[in-house]
């Protein structure tokens, strides 16, 4: 019969905790152990896995190329433990879930999912916070929100559990024809949007720039700007 190597899902639980952290004594204090406790348990990860997962680089600690490559499976098999458990605790599941969503999946994309975890679970209230990514991500380091679905600035961020990549694309009205001789009108969303950023970084017809239009904070109306040809978006 085969040996098995089995990957406990607490050592995973603190080595990525150690990674997106950026230490021992954080993912410690989080997870409610001693420090010599997590160097443990990242020592016994390391030797499951028969490789050094983490290295250090002045005072921040970095995944090695294995620890790497172990961060995005620690991650999934973490979520996939994590979603039975709650499977199985579903009718236990009570109390208040404060969420965080950006304005533009807040009803196009969620309010199905939201409407049908609701009714599976009558016993869960939901509060749900709709701003900006960037504001999402402090309120969830100050504990003021529980999970959030977000865009990131970098690959790697504290307390990520799923991530995926979204390419946009430009779009105008069907009859849109650009003047190479006028800037472009841009619909964006406010100041301080991550997607707003991009784009006006990257547009640059004709070696001049574009100008965005007047900033509208619901995606709907952007939508109707672009429909109308008042202005193009990602």
């Amino acid at each position: 019969m085969p040996a098995f190597t089995n990957l406990p899902t607490d050592l995973l639980r603190t080595f990525i905790a150690v990674v997106e952290l950026g230490g021992h004594s954080k993912a410690g204090a989080l997870l409610g152990r001693s420090q010599p406790a997590i160097s443990l348990q990242i020592q016994r990860l390391e030797e499951l896995v028969r490789a050094p997962l983490l290295m250090q680089e002045g005072r921040t600690i970095q995944p090695t190329p294995a620890g790497e490559a172990l961060l995005s499976y620690a991650r999934e098999m973490v979520r996939i433990n994590d979603e039975a458990v709650g499977y199985f605790h579903r009718a236990t599941m009570a109390g208040v879930l404060r969420i965080g969503l950006p304005t533009d999946y807040a009803l196009s994309v969620l309010q199905n999912t939201l409407t049908a975890f609701l009714g599976q679970h009558p016993e869960v209230e939901l509060e749900i916070h709709c701003d900006l990514s960037r504001e999402l991500h402090r309120m969830l380091r100050a504990e003021e929100l529980d999970i959030i679905i977000a865009t990131m600035p970098q690959p790697r961020m504290p307390y990520l559990s799923r991530a995926w990549v979204e390419q946009p694309i430009w779009a105008a009205a069907a009859d849109y024809r650009p003047d190479p001789d006028r800037p472009v009108s841009l619909g964006a969303h406010l100041e301080g949007c991550d997607y707003r950023a991009r784009m006006v970084g990257r547009w640059n017809p004709s070696g001049g720039a574009g100008r965005s239009s007047i900033p509208a904070p619901a995606y709907r109306a952007c939508r109707m700007r672009c429909r109308t040809g008042f202005a193009s978006r990602p």
